[in-house]
């Protein structure tokens, strides 16, 4: 029987596995509850153009290592991620900059403010909105008010059925202001697509002699924990490692409570021509739906078809006919306080290694959810 298992066919799964089989050169079994693989990255065609099926995914990087691991199983076209947001009926530019401000104050108040945020942060080229809301100066606090009122507290309301204060604040300061006319939605250097889609980049990973895919499957009910010798077993046997990416609480049947995430509902139009300003629109206040993404603006083949996705935020229901799936852990103390009990647990056993955002509990980008991979399949050889 082989002995290395990875649960999860998504990109930290699928990293690991293949660095287990070329790099190692062991057998591997990759199990994947669903019956596709690529978990959250998986995309698809429809009527000719490139749906990602659970939101939109940009690969966005500093580091070019990464760039060139997975050049070996895709090829790339750059696509600089960019988005706007819809308030009030307005549409909003983002990353919130100085034409933002211009568009909810309008051109003619703007004058004042612009003055005093150049001076009161010099050099800098973004803040997060919490420098905005904490400077001593009383319009600038005023205009922070107005960008919290209107878009950053109505944004974690629909996202994550939460107030500000009971979220992390490494969390919503991932939206931050730019002092300046910046469009993109962030500074990395290397920011693309893969030309034939995530899920075909996920399919060339694992294909390889070393490693056995079975997909539909539920691994969860297939592991058992020896505590006297301190060791995950699969299917009745010891292994000699098991890389879990999925829900941590769910490996351990939710022993020390429910870790809570959201979850979304997604629902496809089609139309013959074009329906959105930007590729990406978000909604902080506006409409049910939270976010739309119009595949064909950034698709490399031009189609007669136009796809529109729109994104419902909810909260995870595993037994529901939708919303069903995990993508986004609410990460707060009260929460941290229940996924130490489970790093506890899970510490117990030499052959268990957790990785991924779901199993981390962690929200991770591609680019880190690559990294977490790399470190887990050291740590993994490390062992030996």
């Amino acid at each position: 029987m082989e002995e290395y298992i990875v649960v999860g066919s998504g990109i930290s799964g699928s990293i690991v596995a293949r660095k287990l089989a070329e790099e190692k050169g062991v057998k591997v079994i990759v199990l994947e509850k669903r019956l596709h693989v690529a978990g959250n990255i998986f995309d698809e065609y429809i009527d000719g153009v490139l749906v990602q099926k659970y939101g939109p995914h940009f690969f966005l990087t500093n580091e070019w290592w990464i760039v060139e691991y997975l050049k070996r199983f895709t090829k790339f076209y750059e696509y600089p991620a960019q988005a706007i947001s819809y308030v009030d009926g307005k549409y909003i530019n983002r990353p919130y900059n100085f034409r933002s401000l211009q568009q909810i104050l309008g051109a003619e108040n703007s004058y004042c403010i612009l003055t005093k945020l150049r001076n009161a942060f010099g050099e800098k080229r973004r803040i997060s909105l919490f420098d905005l809301l904490s400077n001593e100066d009383d319009e600038i606090k005023k205009f922070g008010k107005i960008m919290y009122d209107n878009i950053y507290s109505t944004y974690v309301s629909k996202q994550w059925g939460l107030r500000v204060e009971e979220i992390d604040p490494l969390i919503i300061n991932r939206a931050q202001f730019v002092l300046g006319y910046d469009t993109q939605l962030c500074e990395l250097d290397y920011q693309y697509l893969p030309i034939d889609g995530y899920t075909k980049m996920i399919q060339n990973m694992l294909n390889h002699e070393n490693i056995r895919l079975e997909l539909g499957v539920d691994a969860v009910k297939n592991i058992d924990f020896d505590d006297i010798n301190k060791k995950v077993c699969f299917r009745g046997h010891a292994v000699k490692a098991l890389v879990f990416t999925g829900q941590i609480d769910s490996l351990f049947d939710q022993c020390y409570g429910i870790l809570p995430y959201r979850s979304r509902i997604f629902k496809l139009n089609k139309f013959k021509t074009s329906q959105l300003p930007c590729g990406v629109v978000t909604y902080p206040k506006n409409f049910d739906y939270i976010r739309q993404t119009e595949y064909s603006v950034f698709n490399p083949k031009k189609t007669n078809t136009t796809v529109v996705q729109s994104e419902y935020s909810v909260p995870l229901n595993p037994n529901a006919l939708v919303g069903n799936e995990p993508y986004y852990p609410i990460i707060n103390p009260q929460n941290n306080e229940i996924f130490l009990k489970y790093m506890e647990r899970s510490n117990r056993y030499n052959n268990l290694f957790l990785c991924g955002r779901l199993a981390q509990f962690k929200y991770l980008d591609i680019d880190t959810a690559i990294m977490s991979a790399v470190d887990t399949y050291d740590k993994i050889k490390n062992e030996d």
